[in-house]
Formats: C-alpha cells, sequence, structure tokens
C-alpha cells in the first residue's frame, strides 16, 4: 500500500501583513530570483502576497515542485510538499 498524499492538508501558516494563509501543496508560488510571491490565494485584484525571507526559508524546509520553469528566465513557478 503506498503513501496517499491530501492536497489540501496544511503545510505551514504564514501571516503576511495582516492576513493568515494556510499553504497546502495544491498553492503555487513564484520565485523571480528577487522575491517570492504566493500566487493561488490572491485576496485582492492585481495582489499576490511577498514572502519575508524568514518565510522563504521556512518553505525551503519542504520540497519544491516545480511547475513552469524557463531556461531563458529566472522566474521559476512551484508548489511545495514534504518529504517522506
Amino acid at each position: 500500500m503506498g503513501v496517499v498524499r491530501m492536497l489540501n492538508e496544511v503545510l505551514i501558516t504564514l501571516k503576511i501583513g495582516r492576513e493568515t494563509y494556510e499553504i497546502t501543496e495544491a498553492d503555487t508560488f513564484i520565485d523571480d530570483g528577487v522575491c517570492v510571491q504566493l500566487l493561488s490565494q490572491d485576496r485582492y485584484p492585481q495582489a499576490y502576497p511577498t514572502l519575508s525571507k524568514r518565510y522563504v526559508k521556512e518553505l525551503s524546509k519542504f520540497a519544491r515542485t516545480i511547475r513552469l520553469s524557463n531556461y531563458k528566465s529566472p522566474v521559476e513557478v512551484f508548489g511545495i510538499h514534504r518529504l517522506f
């Protein structure tokens, strides 16, 4: 019997500004080499939350699933999941 991963399991909770975001495997981030933003839970038009360096370090504890990457550009779109 294999390991069953749940997409809606909360991996980490981030507090950005006044908002709290519960991050799951279904969430998507973008890293442009300057900052990391949360794409999947934007709550205001055209305002993606930007993660602090502390939260970027917290995300590095998880494995990245690359969803989009262009070799000519430093932009990377990714999700996270637990290491098993």
